[in-house]
């Protein structure tokens, strides 16, 4: 393959142009059809012509009227010379010289991210003039390529770099900035982003800090605005809080400040990074294979199933991988407050929860979502979290005609899940005895799976417990 050489045309001692050959052959002429026009009166038409062939150059004269000139030497009509690149071709009034591409490399990070940083600063500058144009799609990328050549007009730093400069400077203004290439992979299970400059990211090993972050605080909250209206969100000094569900499922938090108090906070969870087919699950350790069979059996028989675990444990996950054992010929509702849940059911209607608008009104919380789902006919009912009162309706569907229903809880075990639910069935029904929810709730949960976080950040499911007699049982 040939490498591309760099062809400057000066006049009177000062460079009048500089190409970027690629192709084979170029020619000069005092024509705008020429790949490197010359015009002068003494230049012919198609004056001559440059052959790139394994790296060497030459030269041959197209039979003009007034020559081509290799040094002092005057060039045959139609025969290729070798032209050395510490020789000057002279064309009429100009003298041309060649040289390989410079190629520049970046040897450190700190390198290119002062020239992205410098990059973003020209983009701004020139957009920040042309406030009045609204940029479509088609235009933005183009627009950042017109500042680049303003900060690398010879375009010394080589296609490749260029295009990263491009795509990075891009992802800041109108992507995910930093966090572009995490959300891209599969492995991302959590981003958490503290001051604009803290980035870390969860890709299956535990949390790692990034090297990269966005450039600045304004253009880090410029990102977390953005993303919340992009998923049709408030988020604001009245609403300091956002919860919202990305293009890719991943959910996304955001605090902004005086909640916060040392900055803005984001937390991007992306869900289904667990193994979705069996033998993947149980290679990879997330599930044995005897708890596999149980739970298959579990669903299969309609057990009422509590999926508990802390935080970033794969309690989602699991409820996911439980859900492609239903029954195809089941309609399934889910509620949620943020949809996470991606289940293959055919008869599947996905319920989200409402925070109240600008005026204070229209709120739509997860208990009316509830009792919406009893009306829709449903075999099965799946909350993702339950977290509140809610916990009173999900229990009363458990108890009229619903087995087999699904949802998850934060708590360290099958005992605390349970005492969990109890309280937050007190929360909405304080008139109602401790005593006479905990059976209730014994009555109506059939099963507790307990999953677990390791150290090293592997995720599995650790216990199955049932409730026999009001006490739990350990099945696997």
């Amino acid at each position: 393959m040939n490498r591309a050489i760099e062809l400057r045309v000066l006049g009177e001692g000062r460079i009048l142009s500089t190409h970027r050959l690629t192709g084979n052959q170029i020619t000069l002429g005092n024509t705008s059809l020429a790949e490197v026009p010359l015009q002068f009166p003494t230049v012919s038409r198609f004056h001559a012509e440059i052959v790139v062939v394994e790296n060497q150059v030459e030269v041959r004269d197209l039979g003009s009227r007034n020559g081509t000139y290799l040094g002092a030497n005057k060039l045959e009509p139609h025969r290729s010379t070798a032209w050395p690149s510490a020789a000057s071709l002279r064309i009429g009034p100009y003298e041309l010289r060649w040289q390989p591409e410079p190629t520049r490399t970046v040897s450190t990070f700190a390198e290119q991210r002062r020239l992205i940083e410098k990059l973003a600063e020209i983009y701004c500058s020139r957009t920040a003039n042309q406030n009045r144009i609204e940029f479509t799609n088609s235009r933005l990328r183009p627009e950042i390529e017109s500042c680049l050549q303003e900060l690398d007009p010879e375009q010394k730093l080589g296609p490749n770099l260029r295009a990263a400069l491009v795509n990075r400077v891009h992802h800041e203004f109108h992507g995910h900035g930093p966090l572009t290439e995490a959300l891209d992979r599969s492995s991302c299970r959590e981003v958490l982003v503290n001051p604009f400059d803290e980035v870390f990211v969860d890709l299956g090993d535990g949390l790692v800090r990034s090297q990269d972050s966005f450039f600045s605080p304004q253009s880090y909250m410029a990102w977390i605005l953005r993303t919340a209206i992009a998923c049709g969100r408030r988020l604001d000094l009245q609403n300091p809080i956002c919860d919202a569900t990305l293009s890719n499922g991943a959910r996304f938090h955001a605090v902004l400040p005086p909640i916060a108090f040392g900055g803005p906070a984001v937390s991007i969870r992306r869900f289904g990074s667990a193994p979705m087919n069996e033998s993947t699950a149980i290679t990879q350790g997330w599930i044995s294979p005897e708890k596999l069979e149980l739970l298959k059996q579990g669903i299969a028989t309609k057990k009422n199933i509590v999926i508990s675990g802390g935080t970033s444990t794969g309690k989602t996950s699991l409820l996911n991988f439980l859900a492609q054992w239903i029954a195809p010929t089941e309609r399934v509702i889910t509620i949620e407050d943020t949809v996470e849940l991606a289940l293959n059911s055919t008869n599947h209607v996905q319920l989200q929860a409402r925070v109240p608008n600008a005026e204070g009104i229209g709120t739509v919380s997860l208990r009316d979502l509830l009792r919406c789902a009893l009306r829709m006919r449903p075999d099965r009912i799946i909350v993702g979290e339950c977290r509140g009162a809610e916990v009173l309706d999900m229990l009363q569907a458990l108890n009229t005609g619903h087995p087999g229903s699904l949802t998850t809880v934060h708590a360290n075990s099958p005992p605390e899940a349970l005492h969990r639910l109890e309280l937050l069935a007190l929360l909405g029904a304080p008139n109602l005895s401790a005593t006479s929810i905990a059976r209730w709730i014994r009555q109506s949960v059939d099963w507790v799976v307990q999953v677990e976080r390791e150290p090293s950040g592997q995720r599995r499911v650790a216990l199955i417990s049932e409730i026999v007699d009001n006490e739990l049982r350990t099945l696997g």
